[in-house]
């Protein structure tokens, strides 16, 4: 699909009739490549006779679904072996699915199999499947300063950024640095963002942070100067490596202050860079010692102090002088017809 995501669901089948085979579209996982299904398949067999167990993971679309890949087991094979029928239990499995086109595996099937008589089938209650329990961290980020943003046509803007999370609420946003310039006024911020993050076995949910520079307007939407993407599953593994150390500190996955790359699909090229700082911990820890968004109390870890910055008003007098300036003539123009109109008015 677009994007390179797509919507799988299994397809389990087993010889020929309807009692032989298993659509599990209820199952479907959207937009992902790496689904979760967690659930129980059964489906008859006649042994020995239909051998073949075929699992086939495909992609849903609206207009015919797309293989994405197959495997087959032979259950002829498993059944009369000593060695697995001595099992117990079960192995878990990774089978890699393949589709005709290709050698090369499509993905991989974690799943574990096991054969019944009717009876046994009866007499065994099937086993309960649901996702592992997500580990609950907190993602806490500082966005220092920006350099070298490219603002086309403009030798000032108002630059402020924004830092966003799947699965974390809507973007946050530092405040606005106005009437910023690369070398008389370079945009500064010093602020912080506080994402909670649920991180799951595989890691795939959740796991990107998007930071975007933006050049605010007043009127009219803000104009996007650029974005960075960036993975955080190092920082999930080693924070779940950390989770059971005895202090906060050790518990924390902490990354120095860093300059990340950001680009803008329509240029090519980098478009600036951002300095960040990162720290993970568990959500509980974060709980225990809070820290404020933007430069907000609790402010420490790290304490954020305000960037300098001109004054705001001398800024707003100054933006003024600049457009009177460049509208020389639609100012002169103004000002003549108020003294015309006080004139006549005295006149009268």
């Amino acid at each position: 699909d677009e994007g390179g995501f797509s919507d799988p669901f299994l397809i389990v089948r087993n010889g020929e009739g309807p009692e032989h085979y298993k659509d599990h579209m209820d199952k479907l996982q959207k937009n992902t490549v790496n689904p979760e299904f967690f659930f129980l398949s059964e489906i008859k067999a006649t042994l020995p006779g239909d051998a073949k167990l075929t699992i086939e993971c495909f992609d849903w679309d609206s207009v015919g679904h797309d293989l994405i890949g197959r495997t087959d087991i032979d259950l002829e094979t498993r059944m009369f072996s000593e060695e697995w029928a001595r099992l117990d239990p079960k192995p878990i499995e990774i089978r890699p699915l393949y589709h005709p086109s290709s050698h090369a595996p499509q993905g991989k099937l974690e799943m574990w199999l096991e054969i019944f008589t009717p009876e046994k089938a009866v007499s065994t209650a099937p086993v309960s499947l649901k996702p592992p329990e997500p580990d609950r961290m907190t993602l806490r980020l500082v966005i220092w300063n920006c350099i070298n943003v490219v603002v086309p046509d403009k030798t000032y803007a108002d630059l402020f950024c924004s830092a966003s999370m799947e699965g974390s609420g809507a973007p946050q946003q530092t405040d606005v640095h106005y009437y910023s310039h690369p070398l008389s006024n370079p945009p500064a911020f010093n602020w912080r963002c506080v994402f909670h993050v649920e991180v799951f076995e595989n890691m795939a949910r959740n796991a990107k942070l998007k930071i975007a520079v933006w050049d605010k307007e007043f009127t009219g939407a803000n104009d996007a100067l650029g974005e960075a993407l960036i993975s955080l599953i190092p920082m999930y593994k080693e924070a779940l490596l950390r989770k059971s150390r005895k202090t906060r500190e050790e518990r924390t996955v902490s990354i120095a202050n860093q300059w990340v790359t950001f680009q803008h699909p329509s240029y090519p090229g980098e478009r600036g860079k951002v300095m960040i700082s990162m720290d993970m911990l568990p959500t509980k820890d974060h709980s225990e010692a809070q820290v404020g968004f933007g430069r907000s109390a609790p402010n420490d870890s790290p304490k954020l102090s305000k960037p300098k910055r001109p004054s705001l008003f001398l800024i707003r007098l100054k933006k003024a002088i600049l457009w009177c300036n460049a509208h020389r003539k639609i100012v002169l123009a103004v000002v003549g017809a108020v003294l015309l109109i006080i004139i006549l008015a005295i006149l009268v």
